[in-house]
């Protein structure tokens, strides 16, 4: 959950990509410079998905308890 008491990531009942599908779009991204039409063809997902995700406009929430510490 997040600081709202909403839930989040894979919990949420929407959840299409799983927290480490995520995050691993993002490694692909920041660290490897993998364009998003790249990282969609690689891994099978929307374009629009990938853009959305890695702009962080999508799955942006951050834990509760992560960010408490």
């Amino acid at each position: 959950m997040d600081e709202r008491g909403y839930r989040i990531g894979d919990s949420h009942h929407n959840c299409k990509y799983s927290d480490e599908l995520v995050n691993h779009m993002r490694d692909l991204a920041e660290h490897h410079r993998l364009t998003c039409r790249a990282i969609a063809l690689k891994l099978n997902v929307n374009l629009y998905s990938v853009r959305a995700i890695v702009g962080y406009r999508r799955r942006a929430s951050i834990c509760r308890e992560y960010r408490n510490g």
